[in-house]
């Protein structure tokens, strides 16, 4: 295993053969999914820590999906030499979803692990409400524990690309990805 960083991205590097990107969910990091390496032989393997997760620093501006996406990009460029296999979590097959809908050439293939969705307009509201009711809870421990807050809040409408929304209609997703950053370790709260 090989570390390296491209920009401010930190990557892991496994293996050799054909390229295969590894792009986590919200908050996941490079080793969620190094369980699979074994079962990979014969492929390089370029785990990522996204922008703001794992070993990656948060950029300057804004988080947001298609910030990621050109992280993944330039991972693709510089270390992949060429289309890659990309894998992707949750999120990150949100993210990896953009990779192939912006840039095809760089894409040789897609597996996506529990894909963002849509969700009925029934339960947009139920969704939203129970965000409101997170936050009002959380607002309320952290001044009672005193502590600053940080939040990272996602709140551009996510969606897939158009392109691929038209090939793929059951791949888009929409939603608000709230999450905290908490502590002088850079840990994920809840």
């Amino acid at each position: 295993m090989t570390g390296a960083a491209i920009g401010r991205t930190m990557i892991e590097i496994d293996g050799a053969g054909p390229p295969v990107v590894f792009v986590p969910g919200l908050g996941g990091t490079s080793n969620s999914f190094q369980m699979l390496l074994p079962a990979l032989g014969g492929f390089r393997c370029l785990r990522v820590d996204l922008p703001g997760s794992g070993r990656s620093p948060a950029p300057f501006g804004t988080l947001s999906i298609e910030g990621f996406a050109t992280a993944v990009n330039e991972v693709i460029d510089a270390v992949a030499g060429g289309p890659a296999h990309l894998v992707g979590h949750s999120m990150g097959a949100l993210v990896c979803q953009h990779v192939a809908a912006k840039t095809p050439e760089r894409v040789s293939s897609l597996a996506l692990f529990g894909p963002i969705v849509e969700p009925a307009d029934a339960s947009r509201q139920r969704l939203k409400d129970r965000a409101r009711i997170a936050a009002r809870w959380d607002d309320r421990r952290r001044r009672r524990r005193g502590r600053r807050r940080t939040v990272v809040d996602l709140e551009e409408r996510q969606s897939a690309p158009s392109g691929l929304r038209a090939r793929e209609p059951h791949a888009t997703g929409s939603g608000r990805l709230r999450t905290e950053l908490r502590g002088a370790r850079g840990r994920w709260g809840r």
